[in-house]
């Protein structure tokens, strides 16, 4: 097991006794994993303060092993207005984001047709075109802009129900010159970039629309040849990326996954090649939530994560057959787990769940040059996000 290094004493003295996370400052690379407990989303900001999210869902509409998972911290607004007051208390720039991303067309990501909320413009505001009401994006990012035609028109719509009224939500939005859209651009290292062009810092989209890159802009398909694309999930689509800086990597995938679903093809282990690709990496966002078909052994092994973290927000997620994969002692790397809700923790037991290290807003800082790191775990429980556990900090190793 490699050696894990306590960078200097000073450093950690000013974290000893707070109570909330210390201001990000310029230099610094933040990922938030926002807990609304009804959706995914993550919020990072780069080391020269450019913003960008990824995902926004809400599920509010949604039942069963969903509603395991509360709103958090409560309901007194809905999962977007949390979120947007979350990034304003931690962005350089509140009300502004430079980048948001949607990795894929699924409710708990972009939001639930079904869900309580306005209509507005000819669509309804929940999830991410919520968000959009209390932040100003820059450019919006998704796999389908500007036809979502892949692998059908008809197809798209039926991922979910909430696509239509989110295609006439980006309609409404770029027709009026409030944001720019664009299609996820795989094996780009330039579509996601920090604004001011400096720092040793990058993005690159290494998968995505059932293809995975091999090296350059070069890609594979994923999938069995003449498998009909209309019987492929939404998950194989996902739209996964690595954030470099230095010699810090953190990867995430949205749902991608790395094995078999009963009834759906078997052609789903996206994250052995994925793992081929980016090698070792620090963090890691669980993909798929931790479900049953995600965190592989080959993947776990070849990318040898300190920290793994699960965005959660229903009843398996995390599976507990994960937990166990995740947390085997003969495993690589500390492989850490941190959760943002505790939906699963009666379906889990009490023995899978005390593997979790920790549960709220988790947050990953990686102090300047990407040398270092830190997480954070924040109660997700209060609206003042004080802090849970701080983690020591790490060197990073390559």
């Amino acid at each position: 097991m490699k050696k894990i290094f306590i960078i200097l004493f000073s450093l950690l003295a000013p974290l000893a006794n707070a109570q909330n996370l210390p201001p990000w400052q310029e230099g610094w690379f933040d990922i938030h994993h926002i807990a609304t407990g009804k959706g995914e989303c993550q919020f990072l900001v780069f080391p020269d303060g450019t913003t960008m999210v990824i995902d926004c869902g809400d599920t509010r509409g949604l039942g069963r092993g969903w509603l395991k998972s509360p709103p958090l911290p409560d309901s007194t607004r809905t999962p977007a207005q949390w979120a947007a007051r979350y990034m304003d208390r931690f962005s350089p720039k509140p009300g502004e984001l430079d980048y948001v991303l949607l990795s894929h067309f699924h409710s708990d990501h972009m939001g639930e047709s079904r869900a309580p909320g306005e209509r507005r413009n000819g669509y309804l505001l929940a999830g991410l075109s919520e968000l959009a009401e209390y932040e100003r994006f820059g450019v919006l990012v998704d796999r389908g802009y500007p036809d979502y035609d892949y692998p059908s028109v008809e197809r798209v719509e039926k991922m979910d129900p909430m696509m239509r009224d989110y295609k006439r939500f980006v309609a409404f939005k770029t027709g009026h010159g409030e944001f720019t859209a664009q299609q996820f651009e795989l094996g780009s290292r330039k579509q996601f970039r920090t604004l001011s062009g400096r720092w040793d810092f990058e993005v690159w989209n290494v998968a995505g629309g059932l293809r995975v890159v091999t090296k350059g802009r070069k890609t594979k398909v994923q999938y069995r040849e003449g498998e009909p694309l209309d019987k492929l999930d939404e998950n194989m689509f996902s739209c996964a990326q690595l954030f470099r800086y230095g010699p810090f990597k953190y990867y995430s995938g949205g749902d991608l996954p790395g094995g078999k679903l009963a009834a759906l093809p078997f052609e789903r282990d996206y994250e052995s090649a994925v793992a081929e690709l980016i090698g070792h990496c620090q963090v890691i966002k669980a993909d798929h939530h931790g479900y049953r078909d995600s965190m592989n052994p080959y993947f776990l092994w070849k990318t040898a994560p300190e920290a793994i973290i699960v965005s959660a927000s229903e009843a398996s997620h995390p599976r507990r057959e994960t937990v166990e994969r995740v947390t085997d002692p003969l495993g690589r790397g500390r492989r850490e787990l941190y959760t943002t809700s505790e939906a699963a923790r009666e379906k889990m037991g009490e023995e899978a769940w005390s593997k979790i290290k920790g549960t709220g807003h988790i947050v990953v800082r990686v102090y300047e040059g990407g040398a270092s790191w830190q997480l954070f775990v924040l109660d997700a429980t209060s609206p003042d996000y004080p802090i849970k556990m701080a983690s020591a900090i790490y060197q990073t190793e390559e």
